[in-house]
């Protein structure tokens, strides 16, 4: 039987924005890949997941960092298996895939949708 990896599911490109950008550039982003998520940088490392739910219309000439809590991020290393990541679901709405090599290096992402539409 074969064993599931993240790497056969997880989604690509991943959309990111850093810390200082403002939340309008992370909104047209999010709107634009048609998420509802968006992975937030600080000097080039995963800080955080912005999230749109969590943005009025009040907020969109903020800055990213402005927008707190920030949702929490939870990665796992190319090639982990899927049950990990399913677990790590129950705690986080979405996981991200680093390179095994650098975990600042962000190849793909999982959400239930994702586990859903492979299986």
């Amino acid at each position: 039987m074969k064993k599931w990896i993240v790497d056969n599911i997880m989604s690509t490109p991943v959309f990111e924005v850093d810390e200082n950008d403002p939340v309008r550039v992370a909104v047209s982003k999010m709107e634009r890949a048609g998420t509802k998520k968006i992975l937030v940088r600080s000097k080039g490392k995963p800080i955080g997941v912005l999230e749109r739910w969590k943005i009025t219309d009040s907020d969109l000439n903020l800055q990213v960092k402005q927008i707190q809590p920030l949702g929490k991020i939870e990665t796992v290393p190319r090639g982990t298996e899927m049950e990990k990541v399913e677990l790590a679901l129950l705690i986080s709405s979405a996981v991200y895939v680093h390179d095994p090599n650098d975990p600042n290096e962000i190849v793909g992402v999982v959400t239930a949708y994702d586990i859903a539409r492979a299986f």
